[in-house]
């Protein structure tokens, strides 16, 4: 039920802002700053209400909830010095078990850390969402339906290192290149797979050399192709990561799934062949979001892999408002209502299944 409350909360705020918190450029200066600040407002406003109903669930809601409150009261209970100690014991990165006993020095409850955390990864999205100007309708109901606040739910590690690499493309785009590697860093010592934003990292500085360009997309779907032998090398220098071979044969249940990862793939294929309608930095957006449903079919088939996918996830409704805006320039609020309306939808369907239930 509090699902559907947010739903109501996101349908009303956005149509007490004229409707799914549309921008007009046909305002004067002035006004468009007005409006721009409002927006801004109600997207971190909306956030934080996410982070509130994240935060705040029970052990019960979300697959591995439990199991970070036991790793949570076994680190904090160790001295500092330690910690490495407790990486080893519990098979969490060091960056994460670091930040669980820093914040435990404020207030030693998985509660309060669970709600710091969920904080920072809702309004670091926030933050991603008006900094890149992302239509605001689009990129919250994709965060709710497309799996990026449900996740946090069950892999709250990777979720964090996720929202450092949001803030990392940030600087990525002012060419801050040391923030960025830095930060790249921080995001792969919580969780060692953010290392695979390199990927988009180098793609968006090359973006003008075609070769490295092509060099790094074909490379990334070879890997994807011969990704068994991969998977055993990888198992083999990094054995605590061995478990990813361990159902290279066992599919799983997609449902609608599939439906989206085709959508993302023709828009994505669309903004990539039509270079007359979309610059160079969009096509990066539309080639990094591809790679979202590559490596979800490849988690059909080899434990774990679709998390990977989540990394290129936030491109997602990058591709999507590109796509509106040149394919349907003309019905633009039609196709943004109809977007949300198909990812709210989704979201609920997601909310029924049994680890969120109880939130």
């Amino acid at each position: 039920m509090i699902y559907l409350y947010l739903v109501i909360i996101f349908v009303l705020g956005s149509a007490l802002k004229n409707g799914f918190v549309l921008r007009s450029h046909s305002f004067s200066d002035e006004n468009n700053i007005i409006r721009i600040r409002k927006e801004t407002r109600w997207v971190f406003f909306f956030m934080i209400i996410c982070a509130l109903v994240m935060g705040v669930r029970a052990e019960t809601v979300g697959e591995d909830t439990q199991r970070y409150m036991s790793y949570f009261y076994y680190v904090t209970s160790m001295p500092f010095g330690a910690v490495k100690i407790g990486a080893m014991n519990t098979g969490l990165d060091i960056g994460y078990v670091v930040l669980m006993k820093t914040i435990s020095l404020i207030y030693d409850n998985y509660y309060f850390f669970q709600l710091i955390i969920s904080l920072f990864i809702c309004v670091g999205f926030a933050y991603f969402i008006i900094k890149n100007q992302i239509d605001t309708a689009i990129g919250i109901t994709v965060f709710l339906g497309n799996g990026l606040f449900f996740a946090a739910f069950n892999t709250a590690r990777q979720s964090c290192a996720l929202t450092i690499l949001l803030i990392a493309w940030s600087f990525l785009q002012e060419k801050k290149y040391l923030k960025v590697i830095l930060l790249i860093g921080v995001a792969s010592s919580i969780h060692m797979s953010a290392v695979l934003f390199l990927i988009p990292t180098i793609m968006f500085i090359f973006r003008k050399k075609k070769f490295i360009y092509w060099l790094v997309l074909g490379s990334t779907i070879l890997i994807g192709v011969l990704y068994r032998q991969v998977l055993f090398f990888l198992a083999s220098i990094l054995p605590q990561y061995s478990h990813i071979t361990s159902n290279t044969n066992q599919y799983m249940n997609i449902g609608l799934s599939s439906i989206v990862w085709i959508i993302v793939g023709v828009f994505s294929l669309f903004i990539l062949k039509k270079s007359k309608l979309y610059n160079e930095k969009e096509r990066i957006y539309a080639a990094c979001a591809l790679f979202y449903p590559f490596f979800s079919c490849l988690g059909l088939v080899v434990n774990s892999f679709e998390r990977l996918g989540f990394y290129f996830m936030p491109f997602v409704p990058f591709v999507v408002d590109l796509f509106g805006k040149k394919v349907f320039r003309n019905n633009r609020i039609m196709f943004r209502i109809i977007v949300s309306t198909c990812y709210l939808v989704w979201f609920l369907f997601a909310s029924i299944n049994y680890p969120y239930q109880l939130a």
